[in-house]
């Protein structure tokens, strides 16, 4: 995708965000997922919502073709209950002929200064709320998979694959399956969703503060806040100068490995240095 249309998806992104919290829609029980594989990672929808229910958001800016749309939309139908489709006006009348009448489509409006400012309905779309097993689980991994088969009373290995494991959750209701996979996402990605909320721009959500809907760079952060607290306990006392004339200053080469040192670091070469 070129960059520009980058740019385009993220202005409406963004402007989506901000008017479903206008309207209640990411409550507290709510979780939004930005970017969501699916189908074994060979598609991606553009925003989720958790909450009650899996809502899809397909985008699709002037810059961009209705080429694979049909084929994006068919298979966010098998994963989600329900799918909104979100158009530049150019699109709206294809999209309406095209795509099922369960799905929603909402056609985005800016102001005069070329600002997105709303999303105006053009079809209501309805919630068809998926029940097949395969479907349910697809978001969840193997192993919660196991404990929540367990947990209902039935017998079975972690080893098993999955198709097997679908087989045990036949006699478990419908709801309580998906009960448990909405929930199972909402705690995945709750604290991403958490930090978005939190750290956003109060008024208006920017392009920028997409990124803190990533857990992967919560965790690389995490990660990188722990090491720092490690190095901050590193005993450098030891390497200080020893009463040595060859020993040589390291300390503005440990920080090329991460360690910051206030105080010269020495070590003494195996050989002695030529003057």
């Amino acid at each position: 995708m070129a960059s520009s249309s980058i740019k385009k998806e993220d202005s409406i992104k963004v402007a989506l965000i901000d008017w479903l919290i206008e309207r209640d829609e990411l409550n507290d029980d709510a979780v939004l997922i930005n970017e969501l594989p699916i189908a074994n990672f060979s598609r991606r929808v553009d925003l989720a919502v958790a909450n009650g229910k899996l809502h899809a958001y397909e985008i699709k800016s002037d810059s961009d073709s209705l080429a694979r749309l049909e084929g994006q939309i068919s298979t966010y139908r098998l994963y989600f209950d329900k799918v909104t489709l979100v158009c530049a006006p150019k699109f709206t009348e294809k999209a309406l002929s095209i795509l099922p009448n369960d799905i929603e489509i909402l056609e985005i409006r800016k102001n005069n200064s070329g600002i997105i400012n709303t999303f105006i309905k053009k079809r209501r779309g309805r919630t068809c709320k998926i029940s097949e097993d395969r479907l349910i689980f697809s978001f969840v991994n193997k192993k919660e998979i196991v404990k929540f088969i367990r947990k209902n009373g039935y017998t079975c290995h972690p080893s098993e694959m999955r198709e097997n494991l679908y087989n045990l959750t036949k006699n478990i209701s419908t709801e309580k399956k998906r009960d448990f996979t909405i929930n199972y996402l909402k705690i995945k990605y709750k604290l991403s969703f958490k930090n978005f909320i939190n750290n956003k721009n109060s008024n208006s959500t920017s392009s920028e503060n997409i990124s803190l809907l990533s857990n992967n760079k919560i965790k690389r952060n995490l990660n990188k806040s722990k090491k720092d607290e490690e190095l901050k306990h590193i005993d450098i006392s030891a390497y200080q100068k020893p009463i040595n004339t060859y020993a040589i200053n390291i300390a503005k080469n440990l920080s090329f490995i991460g360690i910051k040192s206030h105080v010269p670091v020495y070590i003494i070469p195996r050989k002695k240095i030529a003057s």
